[in-house]
C-alpha cells in the first residue's frame, strides 16, 4: 500500500509547513541592465537589496553605502548574502527565472534575482550561495561544501545544512490560485498588479524597476524596501491560505512542499501514479502512443436574447469529468488493455464512438471501436484514486479544512486534462477523448429529459452545464433532477446559480445576474473585462453590468464616457494598456506594438509594458502625449456595441447620439 493511501485510510492532518513555523525573509534586488560593449561580461549592475522577515524586521542597502570600498556593488552583494543565510527559508517574486540563449542565437527568458545574484559574485570572482539544478534554475544553496572545506569560515556562514527558496511569482501563477482562490482579481503577473488585487496596495509611488533608476538613493531605498514587504505580505494573506494549500497538496501527493510551489498538476500527478506503480498498486501503462486530435466538451448553440421575464437555472453535472472517469472506469492501464481485447463486453458502445468521431476530419476518425477493462478483481487506478480523494474531500470540509478540501478539489478536477497532454508522463488521449464523449452523451441525455419531457427553454449549455428557463411549475425543476438521479446513474446534477436575468450574446459570452442581489453578476467571456483592455473599459464594463442589476439605463454612462473622450479629459492613467513581452522587443514584427514600445522602454522579455492606443507607427506609443481619441472611440464601440445590440439599443444612435434616417 503507497504511503498517499495510507494517508487516506487514516485520515489527512493539515498542518502548517515546518519552513513557515520559522522565521522566514522575503528578498528584492534593483538592477540596471548594462547595455555597453562590457555587457557580455557584465550584463547587470545591482544597486539596492531589501531583505523583511517575517516578524517585520526589515535590512536595506543601497551601493552607495560601500562607497568607501573599492567596488561597492561587490560589497553589497556579499552583504546580500550573509544576509540571506541567516534564514533557511527565502521568499522572492520572480526570483528563479533564467535567460538562455537558442539555437539560432536568440534569447528566450529573463534573469531573476537569484540569477543575478550569481553574475555579479561570477563578476567579481567571489564565492556564491546560488546553486543551479539540470535544467539551470537557481536556487539558495549556501556556501558549497568544497569551498567549506577548504575555509571554515566559509563554513561558518552556513548557518543551515539545507536552504530552501520559494518565487513566489511561480505560485500566484497556478490556475488553482489565481482563478478559483483569487477569481482572475489580478490582470497579470507583476508584482504591482496582484499586491493592489490582493492586499489592495501596491508599489512605491507607482513607479517601475525602470523609473526608478533614474531617482534619487532615498527613492531607490524606499522602492525595493516596498517591493520586498509586498513579497512578504503576499505570502501571508489571509492567513497563509496559498502556502497552507501548497502544503495540503505537498501532504497528498508526496511531493516536497517548495517543489509542488515550483510545479503544477501534472507533476503532482506523476508523482501519485508513480508511487502506486512503484507500490504494486496498479497495471503497468499501455504503451506510449501519439497523440491524436479529440474533440472536447459540448457547447449547445445559444439562443442570443435579453431574458428577464422568467428566471434561468444553470442546471450542473457536478464534477463531470471525474465522475465520467470513475462511473466507466476510465484510466490509463485500463483502456484498451490486454487482458479485454477479445471481451466483446468491454467493447465501447457504437454511440460513444460516434461521438468520439463526430467532429474529427474524415482522416482522423478512428476506425476500431475502443474497449475498457472488464476484469472484475481490478480497477483502474485513477477511478480508485478519485473515489477516495472524493470521500477525503467530503471529510475535509465537515472539519472545515479550506486548504487541504481546495487541494483534493484541484487533483480530482484536473487530473482527465492530463491525459490530452503530450507533456504529461501517461498521457493517453484514449483516455480524454472517451472521457468527454461520455461526459457529452450526460448532457445529451439532460437535454433531451430538459426539453422532451418538462418542455423546458434550453437557451445555452457548455461541458458539464444547461442553462434552462420557461419553467411552468415551480416543482418542476425538483422533479427534473429526480428524474435524471434515476436515468443517469451515479451522476449527481444540481442547480448551481438561479439567475433573475441573464443577457446572452454569444457563445461563451454572457452576463447572468443572480437572484440573490447580495451576489455580484457573472461576467463570462466578455472582451470589457479582459486584461488587455486598459482600466478604463474595464470600469465601464462592471458599471454597465451593474446598471443592468439595478434596473438602470446602460448607456448613460457610456455616453459619458463617449463624450468625455471627445473632450479628452479621460486620465491617461486610466487609458494605459500594460502586456507581458514574451520575448525580446526584436524578436516582434517590425510594425508590432511590442517591438516598438518596448524598444522605446528599453525592455526586454518577461518585462511588462505599458503603452496607449496611438496613430503612430505600431499604434501604440509608451507616451501618452501621442494617443488617439479615436482608437479608444473605436475600442468602446467594438466593446459595447452587441451587448446593446441584445438589449435593444443601438451603439451609434444611443451611445454617439447619431440619428437614423427615420428619424430626420
Amino acid at each position: 500500500m503507497t504511503a498517499t493511501v495510507k494517508a487516506i485510510s487514516q485520515g489527512y492532518i493539515s498542518h502548517r509547513n515546518e519552513l513557515l513555523n520559522d522565521i522566514y525573509a522575503a528578498i528584492d534586488i534593483e538592477y540596471r541592465v548594462n547595455e555597453n560593449k562590457s555587457s557580455n561580461l557584465k550584463p547587470y549592475t545591482i544597486f539596492a537589496v531589501s531583505i523583511v522577515d517575517s516578524l517585520g524586521n526589515l535590512g536595506v542597502r543601497h551601493e552607495s553605502d560601500f562607497a568607501a570600498y573599492p567596488d561597492p556593488e561587490k560589497d553589497l552583494v556579499i552583504w546580500a548574502m550573509s544576509e540571506i543565510l541567516k534564514y533557511r527559508l527565502t521568499i522572492g517574486w520572480y526570483s528563479k527565472g533564467v535567460r538562455i540563449q537558442k539555437e539560432d542565437g536568440t534569447f528566450s527568458g529573463k534573469d531573476s534575482d537569484l540569477k543575478i545574484i550569481d553574475c555579479i559574485c561570477i563578476y567579481y570572482n567571489i564565492p556564491s550561495i546560488i546553486g543551479f539544478d539540470k535544467r539551470g534554475v537557481p536556487y539558495v544553496r549556501g556556501y558549497d561544501y568544497e569551498l567549506c572545506s577548504l575555509d571554515p569560515s566559509y563554513a561558518n556562514r552556513n548557518k543551515f545544512d539545507w536552504y530552501y527558496h520559494i518565487d513566489l511569482y511561480q505560485v500566484y501563477k497556478k490556475p488553482v490560485i489565481k482563478t478559483i482562490i483569487y477569481q482572475n482579481k489580478y490582470k497579470d503577473l507583476n508584482l504591482d498588479s496582484v499586491a493592489k488585487a490582493i492586499s489592495n496596495e501596491g508599489k512605491f509611488e507607482n513607479l517601475d524597476g525602470l523609473q526608478i533608476q533614474n531617482l534619487s538613493k532615498q527613492k531607490q531605498i524606499e522602492y525595493v524596501a516596498q517591493d520586498s514587504k509586498l513579497v512578504m505580505k503576499l505570502s501571508k494573506h489571509n492567513n497563509y491560505e496559498i502556502l497552507d494549500l501548497m502544503n495540503a497538496i505537498s501532504i497528498i501527493t508526496n511531493v516536497p512542499f517548495d517543489r509542488v510551489c515550483h510545479t503544477g498538476i501534472s507533476t503532482w500527478w506523476n508523482n501519485i501514479i508513480s508511487v502506486s506503480l512503484n507500490n504494486g498498486e496498479c497495471r503497468l501503462p499501455n504503451a506510449k502512443i501519439e497523440k491524436q486530435k479529440y474533440a472536447g466538451g459540448e457547447v449547445i448553440a445559444p439562443i442570443v436574447g435579453d431574458y428577464k421575464s422568467q428566471p434561468v437555472y444553470v442546471l450542473d453535472v457536478k464534477s463531470l469529468y471525474p465522475t465520467m472517469m470513475i462511473n466507466n472506469n476510465i484510466s490509463f492501464e485500463t483502456v484498451n488493455c490486454e487482458c479485454c481485447k477479445n471481451n466483446p463486453d468491454a467493447k465501447i458502445s457504437k454511440e460513444i464512438m460516434d461521438l468520439i468521431n463526430k467532429d474529427l476530419p474524415k482522416d482522423h476518425k478512428r476506425k476500431e471501436p475502443y474497449w475498457i477493462c472488464k476484469d472484475t478483481n481490478y480497477k483502474g487506478i485513477i477511478p480508485r484514486l478519485l473515489i477516495r480523494y472524493r470521500e477525503e474531500r467530503f471529510r475535509q470540509q465537515e472539519l472545515e479544512n479550506q486548504s487541504m478540501q481546495l487541494a483534493l478539489k484541484n487533483l480530482i478536477n484536473g487530473v482527465y486534462g492530463l491525459f490530452g497532454s503530450k507533456f504529461f508522463e501517461f498521457s493517453d488521449y484514449r483516455v480524454a477523448e472517451l472521457t468527454t464523449a461520455f461526459g457529452r452523451q450526460t448532457l445529451g441525455y439532460m437535454q433531451h429529459i430538459a426539453k422532451e419531457v418538462y418542455g423546458f427553454k434550453i437557451i445555452y449549455g457548455d461541458t458539464d452545464s444547461i442553462f434552462v428557463t420557461g419553467i411552468k411549475k415551480e416543482n418542476d425543476v425538483n422533479k427534473f433532477l429526480a428524474e435524471c438521479s434515476i436515468v443517469l446513474e451515479d451522476i449527481e446534477i444540481e442547480v448551481s446559480k438561479v439567475y433573475s436575468r441573464m443577457i446572452v450574446i454569444k457563445k461563451k459570452h454572457y452576463i447572468g445576474i443572480s437572484e440573490d442581489s447580495s451576489k455580484d453578476p457573472d461576467i463570462k467571456g466578455l472582451e470589457g473585462i479582459k486584461s488587455d483592455r486598459p482600466l478604463w473599459i474595464n470600469q465601464l464594463q462592471y458599471e454597465f453590468v451593474n446598471d443592468l442589476k439595478f434596473g438602470r439605463d446602460p448607456t448613460q454612462n457610456l455616453k459619458k464616457a463617449y463624450e468625455n473622450m471627445e473632450k479628452g479629459i479621460v486620465a491617461p492613467e486610466s487609458l494605459e494598456i500594460k502586456t507581458t513581452l514574451k520575448k525580446d522587443p526584436e524578436s516582434y514584427p517590425q510594425n508590432r506594438h511590442q517591438r516598438i514600445v518596448g524598444n522605446q522602454l528599453n525592455a526586454k522579455e518577461g518585462d511588462v509594458i505599458k503603452y496607449y492606443k496611438s496613430d503612430t507607427k505600431g499604434k501604440a506609443h509608451s507616451d501618452p502625449i501621442f494617443l488617439s481619441r479615436n482608437k479608444y472611440l473605436q475600442m468602446l464601440k467594438s466593446t459595447f456595441e452587441d451587448q446593446l445590440k441584445v438589449l435593444g439599443y443601438d451603439f451609434m444612435q444611443d451611445v454617439v447620439g447619431v440619428k437614423s434616417l427615420a428619424d430626420i
